[in-house]
This record gives structure tokens, C-alpha cells and sequence, in this order.
């Protein structure tokens, strides 16, 4: 590429009929990209779905894969808000969004049970936006006011997306919310899994005036 070699591996996912689907392709293509994921995560190349006994591909999270976009579109996600108080002086400085999950099978779900599902399927991103809007249309007037800051849990995929920092501005404006009262809770692997698109994003972010915190994701535990 512009005369630079370049080093390409692949990653191959396998299912098979029938014991991994019989009613129609789609299900062994989505199981087989479960598959597919693995082995890029293991770096091992290539991943059979039968080998695959660990619980986050059981059929439940196979499930929970499928019916992610799905949940996203018709109002099913919604966000649940954690006081952050300053024990100094027993007030409460601000509120941290908490994404929840109101299935329609397998009733209220955790962040923990779809989170890393969502950036497997290329769905955190518009999740992360959701969010992010649903925090602002509920607290613009506290946080505009400069009473209270809204913290937002990032993922470190989210992060490259060069068009994030001109989304979370748009947001912001469009409900006049001055960039200082968000706080982006980002995980301590953010910098090790692309440190150049992580860093350009938040530099970008952190000359905006948005306040950034070391997190561990969906856990509410900041560092």
C-alpha cells in the first residue's frame, strides 16, 4: 500500500450443520461470527464454535447477540443514575449514567451481561450515544446550571471513532451544556489497544473542556 509492505493476518470463524443451526443460514453465520471473535481475541487464527466452552458463548449470549440491534431500536435500553457525593460536605456533586437492559425474555439486564457483546457486534458506539443523549434530555437544566456533572462510561472502542469528539459537542450544544460538567469514565486498557487513535480522541476531548477519569467499565468504581 503507497509502496509499503504490509502484514495481514486473518481470523476465521467455523460453524456447522447441522448442529449449529438447521433453520436458517443467518444462525450459523452469527454463531459463526462468535467463533470468528474468539479467534481474533486469542490470536490463535481460527476458533470451531463446538471447541467454544466458556460461558460468554453460551446459547443465552448467542441470544443476547441477536437481539441487540433489535433491543436498541424499539426503546428497550434505558438509564438508571448513581449520586456521586462529596463527603466533605455532604452535598452531591453529580450523578454517573448507568445503561440498563429491560429484555423482553430475560427481563432487566446488566451492563455486564451485553457491554462487551455490544462492541463485539459494532453496536457500542450508537449504545454509547444513547446514553450519553438520554443523561442530557434528563439533567440539562441541573448541569447547564452548573450544579451538578453527569459522568458517562466510555468504551475503549468508542474512543476510536475520530467523529466521537464532534458528536458528544453537537450533543452538548444542541442542549446548552457547557462541555465541564461531562465526565468520560474510560477503562485502564483504553491507551494499550490503539494508542494512536486513543490519544488523538483525548486530546480532542480534553481541549474541548470535558473532564476525563480512569474507570473500571460498567462498574461504577472509579479510580
Amino acid at each position: 500500500m503507497d509502496g509499503r509492505p504490509l502484514l495481514v493476518h486473518a481470523s476465521i470463524g467455523i460453524a456447522l450443520y447441522p448442529k449449529h443451526g438447521i433453520d436458517r443460514a443467518e444462525t450459523l453465520l452469527q454463531k459463526a461470527d462468535v467463533a470468528m471473535h474468539v479467534a481474533k481475541g486469542d490470536h490463535s487464527g481460527c476458533a470451531v464454535l463446538r471447541c467454544l466452552d466458556r460461558d460468554r458463548h453460551t446459547d443465552r449470549r448467542l441470544s443476547i447477540i441477536a437481539d441487540l440491534r433489535a433491543g436498541l431500536d424499539s426503546g428497550q435500553f434505558f438509564v438508571e443514575y448513581q449520586p456521586i457525593l462529596n463527603l466533605a460536605t455532604r452535598t452531591a456533586q453529580g450523578v454517573e449514567a448507568l445503561v440498563r437492559w429491560n429484555h423482553p425474555q430475560q427481563g432487566r439486564l446488566p451492563p455486564s451481561d451485553f457491554i462487551d457483546l455490544a462492541e463485539q457486534t459494532g453496536l457500542v458506539n450508537p449504545l454509547t450515544m444513547f446514553v450519553l443523549g438520554r443523561a442530557l434530555d434528563e439533567w440539562a437544566p441541573a448541569m447547564s446550571g452548573g450544579r451538578l456533572t453527569m459522568a458517562v462510561n466510555i468504551s475503549p472502542r468508542t474512543l476510536h471513532d475520530p467523529e466521537l469528539p464532534d458528536r458528544i459537542l453537537e450533543a452538548l450544544q444542541s442542549r446548552g451544556v457547557p462541555p465541564s460538567q461531562l465526565v468520560l469514565e474510560i477503562t485502564e486498557n483504553l491507551i494499550m489497544s490503539d494508542p494512536p487513535k486513543s490519544t488523538a480522541c483525548l486530546t480532542r476531548l480534553h481541549e474541548m473542556g470535558v473532564r476525563l477519569v480512569i474507570d473500571d467499565f460498567g462498574t461504577g468504581a472509579p479510580r
